[in-house]
């Protein structure tokens, strides 16, 4: 896969470039890494673990679970809450090539650990959408402080780290813990912006 008519050199070509890296970065991580790792417990524990991980998103009623934007690293989800505040733009695809334009991700990098981190993508973003995202990020400072952003991380849950011999039932209290967090989030954020 390559990108034609850029030049590193021409700094109008940036954005486009970095667009491209994003879109398929994840998608080269999921080809290559199962090839890259030599132990074969360790995929099974990546595979079970994100199994559980939409398993739980799935049996949630208060989280809207994307099955199609899900992969072994992620679990992607919205809720209505943030839905209120960053509501989909119809006709004009995200960086994910959704009508919304926030996930939700659950991380499973490792197949022990987790964490729920708030993703905002400006790809094809209207102005009032946009910003509203600077309203967040002056009041949640993403770590990207280019005015031409992509991507935006505004909130991360507490790591969690699990026993290989983990139940589900474990692991569904714990995800419950960082929605948590995710709520507490949501709602102060909201009450923020009302101010």
């Amino acid at each position: 896969y390559s990108l034609t008519g850029v030049s590193i050199s021409k700094e109008s070509d940036w954005q486009r470039m970095a667009a491209f890296h994003a879109e398929w970065s994840d998608k080269f991580c999921e080809v290559i890494l199962p090839y890259l790792r030599s132990d074969n417990r360790a995929d099974k524990r990546l595979a079970d673990l994100a199994r559980t991980l939409r398993d739980w998103a799935i049996n949630r009623e208060d989280v809207n679970v994307n099955l199609a934007k899900c992969t072994q690293m992620y679990t992607r989800f919205t809720t209505d809450n943030m839905s209120g505040i960053l509501p989909d733009i119809y006709g004009v695809p995200s960086g994910w090539k959704t009508d919304n334009h926030y996930f939700y991700e659950i991380v499973n990098v490792t197949g022990n650990s987790f964490y729920i981190k708030f993703v905002i993508s400006s790809h094809n973003a209207n102005e009032g959408f946009l910003a509203t995202c600077e309203k967040i990020n002056q009041l949640y400072p993403a770590k990207s402080r280019k005015g031409n952003w992509q991507w935006r991380t505004h909130f991360k849950t507490t790591t969690i780290f699990i026993d290989d011999d983990a139940s589900q039932d474990e692991i569904f209290a714990r995800l419950d813990d960082c929605f948590k967090e995710v709520l507490a989030f949501e709602a102060e954020l909201k009450r923020r912006m009302e101010m």
